[in-house]
């Protein structure tokens, strides 16, 4: 048999009972799909968790996914980083909203995804759904990125200074 594609599946964890619904329809989507597909092979960042920072372990799975699939309900500081990684590495992506959670449809919309498809989540049945239509989104870096005004190599670094200075502020400033 022949090795599965793998896609990766970034969404907001368990915050204060607020993704609790989204988190079990992506968990059982997973399973489910997992269990009766034979081409693509679905891991959630949770099977790389070791700290509540992005470790090397996920970016190295972004990598090498085909598919980088994400919740966009909360607009989630780990899940944009995740998605502008992959878009970078130019992945197929598939964004999912929870229309029904207040507001976040009209984050997203004002958010710089605003131009981007996203799948509707309400159900396990809804994110299965989208894995075999295949409502991928590809090229979305040509879309955010003129790619010839890009050096081929760059050391440089956009860094938003924090307006309160924590202690992990200083640090990168210093």
């Amino acid at each position: 048999m022949a090795e599965r594609e793998l896609i990766f599946f970034a969404y907001q964890g368990r915050s204060e009972e607020r993704a609790d619904e989204n988190v079990d329809a992506i968990k059982t989507a997973i399973t489910r799909f997992n269990g009766h597909q034979k081409h693509y092979y679905v891991k959630s960042w949770e099977e790389y968790r070791k700290t509540a920072t992005i470790s090397g372990d996920v970016l190295a799975a972004i990598e090498q996914c085909s598919i980088f699939a994400c919740d966009l309900t909360y607009l989630n500081h780990n899940v944009l980083f995740e998605l502008g990684y992959a878009i970078g590495k130019e992945k197929a992506v598939l964004v999912f909203l929870n229309e029904r959670i207040t507001s976040s449809k009209k984050a997203y919309l004002e958010s710089f995804m605003k131009t981007v498809r996203y799948t509707p989540l309400t159900n396990a049945d809804s994110i299965t759904t989208a894995f075999q239509r295949g409502h991928y989104n590809s090229e979305l870096l040509k879309e955010f990125v003129n790619i010839e005004n890009v050096a081929a190599t760059t050391n440089t670094l956009l860094y938003l200074q924090s307006r309160v200075q924590t202690q992990a502020s200083l640090d990168l400033i210093e």
